[in-house]
């Protein structure tokens, strides 16, 4: 990280407003990754929004290593460096449908655990993480709990 700034503000449900523009930040290269983190008043992250300064097509995306573990019904994503567009699927015997994640499809940034719901209509089979610009897929067995 390389400048952080925080913003109090107050938004009414069903509206939208602009809460900052980037003049905080000055001059910056086109590369870099601008996030966003809405904190409610007890402190936990509402959102989070990560946005680029440049268009997708011009960035260099780093070989991002995702690894998942099951905690209860919840199934927690963590990357070692910026994971773009991770892709969250699971599959049974070879049947990919059944699987529903609370969120199959997000970009994860490094130190931070994703903490996903996971229902099925299975008792058990294989969940796969992949981010978009990555080589290597996260596995892991799934084995619903009595």
């Amino acid at each position: 990280m390389e400048k952080e700034f925080t913003v109090p503000l107050r938004v009414i449900p069903g509206q939208s407003q602009l809460i900052c523009n980037l003049d905080e930040f000055g001059q910056f290269l086109r590369n870099r990754l601008i996030v966003g983190k809405l904190t409610g008043e007890d402190g936990n992250i509402v959102s989070t929004v990560c946005i680029f300064a440049d268009i997708e097509r011009h960035l260099s995306f780093p070989e991002a290593v995702v690894s998942l573990s099951i905690e209860g019904d919840e199934l927690v994503v963590e990357t070692d460096y910026f994971a773009r567009c991770v892709e969250l699927t699971g599959e049974n015997d070879g049947d990919p449908f059944g699987f529903y994640f609370s969120d199959n499809y997000f970009d994860l940034l490094p130190g931070e655990k994703k903490r996903v719901k996971i229902k099925t209509k299975h008792k058990e089979g294989i969940i796969t993480a992949k981010a978009h610009y990555s080589k290597s897929k996260a596995v892991i067995s799934y084995k619903e709990e009595n």
